[in-house]
């Protein structure tokens, strides 16, 4: 099936320079933007956070879009939705889904326009298979996480 390319809004282990990015993504980035995504928050655990929505729009997280190349970005899409545990529109299964969000990029001469992105939200299996050692992100910045762990 074939699914409409967009760029990814990435925020955790597959943001540049974190464990997945090289796996996953590796080669087949054209390009990647620092970004803003409002209206979510992010929750972290030990090994990886979860995006969830939410109603306070002063909560965002920062992450990059991810600009993969076109042909490779089925066989691209296909591994993200294996490593998020997306298994289709619906799936009892799914610990994320994939949803179409518009983060603003951060800097640049273009600042503040919104990218129309994949993003990966957590699912209520996500949440309650993590409750246990789920917390909040005071920055909202995965590459900060240590600091919410220390408290």
């Amino acid at each position: 099936m074939e699914t409409t390319y967009r760029p990814f809004f990435v925020y955790g282990t597959l943001r540049p320079g974190e464990t997945n990015n090289e796996a996953i993504l590796g080669s087949h980035v054209e390009e990647t933007a620092p970004a803003i995504l409002h209206g979510y928050r992010l929750l972290l655990t030990p090994s990886y956070p979860m995006a969830v929505p939410t109603k306070d729009q002063g909560s965002q997280i920062l992450g990059e879009i991810i600009y993969v190349a076109r042909e490779n970005f089925e066989s691209i899409l296909e591994d993200m939705d294996e490593l998020e545990g997306y298994w289709g529109e619906g799936s009892s299964e799914n610990l994320y889904t994939r949803v179409i969000a518009r983060p603003a990029l951060a800097n640049g001469p273009r600042a503040g326009k919104e990218v129309e992105t994949y993003l990966y939200v957590a699912t209520q299996n996500a949440l309650e298979q993590n409750a246990s050692y789920t917390c909040p992100s005071s920055t909202g910045d995965w590459t900060k996480r240590e600091q919410d762990f220390s408290e």
